[in-house]
């Protein structure tokens, strides 16, 4: 009973095997930045309201309820994960409750290649903000928790933008499917290997977020062959009706803009202390993230609704234009050629 007892109290001034050699704390201690162990040293323009290591998954948990620099990064995710559950449920419930019986679309009448592009894209987007929510949620646990939930962080981003061009291929290239098979080898295969990167210890270490960076824009960059290419088969308008190229454009803007603005820590660089809570450059990151799937979103709603028409109608080129506007009957929609 006493050599419990002492092991007990040994370990609670030492930290036990299980959270790293860190002392759990009884409550959340706020510390500056210099205060912080190194694993923990991120981002060196935010001087104040770090969470000191806590060893206690409780506490991690209790923290999302308070103010310090992780607290925008686990909420803007974890509302991000949510709603596109929402948006998952609403999808396969009624999506287009106003419209007559005739354009009544649901997506339970798509073919179920279209429907399993929908459902890898909405997917990835729950596992990705899910992911960051949790990995920022436990990132002060321990050096050991930190560096698993970070791989998980990663492989996320990897997921969505894998998930978000295969979904957007299925349409881009519908009327050639050696060349949609051979795009979404290609994304699944470097996007496979972006995971498998993410795996790699140092991979998570505050010194590499550069090199996380490009990694990640890299892979998002290379969705601008297909792109490309789909101008190149039908030109800018066709593009724009049938494939949202526009959507997809704002996409990649919000892409390119929150991983370039994550790099260069703006605005945080220039105001050292003063985003310590709120708009951070990693907050950013995650809101412009966010847009970037709700634009995914709107393409994919664009597209689905468009090649239902285009099926209903009869119309199998893809270098067909169905023009639309409110609730106009199927009868007397037009098309052009």
């Amino acid at each position: 009973m006493m050599a419990r007892e002492k092991s007990s109290q040994a370990e609670e001034a030492t930290g036990s095997p299980n959270t790293g050699g860190v002392k759990k704390s009884r409550s959340l201690v706020l510390v500056p930045f210099d205060a912080l162990p190194d694993w923990l040293k991120d981002n060196n323009y935010l001087l104040t309201r770090h969470r000191s290591p806590t060893g206690s998954f409780s506490q991690c948990a209790k923290s999302i309820f308070r103010l310090h620099t992780e607290t925008m990064n686990i909420w803007t995710h974890i509302l991000g994960s949510l709603a596109f559950v929402a948006l998952g449920v609403f999808w396969y419930i009624d999506f287009y409750p106003s419209r007559e019986d005739i354009l009544r679309f649901h997506p339970s009448k798509l073919p179920w290649q279209e429907q399993l592009s929908h459902l890898l894209f909405l997917g990835s987007a729950v596992l990705c903000m899910g992911f960051s929510a949790i990995f920022h949620t436990v990132s002060a646990h321990s050096s050991g928790v930190a560096k698993i939930f970070s791989r998980l962080d990663y492989s996320g981003i990897a997921i969505l933008i894998t998930g978000s061009n295969i979904m957007w291929y299925y349409y881009a290239f519908y009327c050639h499917d050696e060349v949609r098979s051979l795009y979404t080898y290609f994304i699944v295969i470097f996007g496979s290997l972006c995971v498998v990167v993410s795996m790699w210890s140092k991979f998570s270490m505050p010194g590499y977020h550069r090199v996380r960076g490009f990694i990640f824009l890299g892979l998002g960059l290379m969705s601008l062959v297909p792109v490309f290419h789909v101008l190149s088969l039908y030109g800018w308008t066709v593009a724009c009706h049938n494939v949202a190229m526009m959507s997809l454009i704002y996409m990649g803007i919000s892409y390119v803009s929150g991983a370039i603005i994550y790099m260069l820590r703006v605005p945080e660089r220039f105001f050292p202390g003063k985003c310590d809570i709120v708009l951070h450059s990693h907050t950013i990151f995650h809101i412009l993230v966010f847009i970037g799937c709700l634009l995914t979103y709107d393409s994919m709603h664009t597209m689905a609704f468009t090649r239902y028409l285009k099926n209903l109608r009869g119309l199998t080129s893809c270098n067909t234009i169905i023009l639309e506007s409110g609730s106009v009957p199927l009868a007397d929609a037009k098309m052009e050629l």
